[in-house]
This record gives structure tokens, C-alpha cells and sequence, in this order.
């Protein structure tokens, strides 16, 4: 809870590694004595064709800095209420939820899908605590833009635009950890014609 900021994390390494810096450094070590202000120094970047630059310096007040964040965070653009609402988005977010079985005849169509190997669903083990939740997959077949839904199971658990990278056409999608079981689990990629 003290006031840090990203000069310190390199003196907090070094104090944690118990190492002596060969320079002087504008930061302090996170494990020492706190600040005595709640004042942020920023500086607004300046962006040109190629690359940001550090722009005019500012300060900001933690508590003003806090309730702007908040201002513009997770409600601005997730939608309110939803137990769901971090995945519930994409270009049909209402399908979430949805088996396949109950979807209407001929809205999916199988897409051909190449999964990144952080994507295999074919072993996965909740006691771990890793789960392949960000699907990636080259497909086969798709347009760029093209909607599709991202099930699990059985059960549709995102939808994401199609986008080409590399010259490839893929799809990536974050599902819930809740959505796999131990074990072996199937993903499949639908293209979702209406």
C-alpha cells in the first residue's frame, strides 16, 4: 500500500538481492522507508511515427489519480452485471453460455484450426493452476473479420473477430478458467454465419 513507483522496482531488486548498484538511482527500495507524500510525477508521452518520447512532466495526487482510474476502468467498456462480463464481449457476446446442440441450425459452421501449443486443452491439470485460457489458432477457410465463436466442451465460452497475422488468418480469445475440466477438454472453432 505505499506510495511506489516504477523508478523503485530496480532498487527494491537489487535491495532484495542484497547487491550494491554501481550508479546513483532516483528510485527507492519498496522494502524501506516509505514515502511521505501520495504525489505521482508522470510524464504525458509524446508520440511520433516511430516512437514515444517522455513529454511535459506532471504530477497527480493519489487519491484524484485513483478515482480517474476508476473513472475510465473495467465498467466504461465491460458490460455491468454480468457474473461473465470479462468474457462476455466480442462481436456476440450473448451467444457466451451457450451449448452448440441449442444453437440455431446452420448460425455455426466448424472452422479448420491449428492450435498454438499453448492452447492444447488435451491434458489439463486445475491443481496446477495453469489452464490454456487464451485460445490461439491459425484457421483455415476464414476471412479476415470474420466472426467466431470459441467453445469448450460443447459450450460456447467467447467470440472473437478473425484478424490476420503473418499473412495467416487467426483467432485469439480468453475463456474462463471455470470453462475446463481435468483432463482431456475440446476446443472447437466455429464461424458464425447469422
Amino acid at each position: 500500500d505505499n506510495n511506489v513507483l516504477t523508478i523503485d522496482v530496480l532498487p527494491t531488486i537489487a535491495d532484495v538481492l542484497d547487491v550494491d548498484l554501481p550508479w546513483k538511482v532516483d528510485g527507492r527500495s519498496a522494502l524501506g522507508k516509505p514515502r511521505s507524500t501520495t504525489t505521482k510525477f508522470m510524464f504525458q508521452a509524446d508520440r511520433t511515427a516511430t516512437e514515444f518520447l517522455a513529454g511535459k512532466p506532471y504530477q497527480l495526487d493519489e487519491d484524484a489519480g485513483w478515482k480517474l482510474m476508476h473513472s475510465r476502468a473495467v465498467d466504461t467498456f465491460l458490460p455491468k452485471g454480468s457474473k461473465n462480463r470479462f468474457w462476455d464481449i466480442g462481436p456476440r457476446p450473448e451467444l457466451n453460455g451457450t451449448k452448440v446442440t441449442e444453437a440455431q441450425a446452420g448460425t455455426l459452421v466448424v472452422v479448420k484450426a491449428a492450435f498454438d501449443p499453448t492452447s492444447d486443452a488435451t491434458n489439463v491439470r486445475p491443481a496446477s493452476g495453469q489452464f490454456p485460457s487464451l485460445v490461439r489458432a491459425t484457421l483455415s477457410g476464414v476471412r479476415k473479420d470474420e466472426a467466431l465463436a470459441i467453445a469448450v466442451n460443447g459450450v460456447i465460452r467467447a467470440t472473437a473477430p478473425a484478424y490476420v497475422e503473418g499473412g495467416s488468418v487467426r483467432v485469439a480469445a480468453i475463456v474462463s478458467d471455470s470453462a475446463f475440466v481435468a483432463g482431456k477438454n475440446t476446443v472447437t472453432i466455429y464461424r458464425i454465419t447469422k
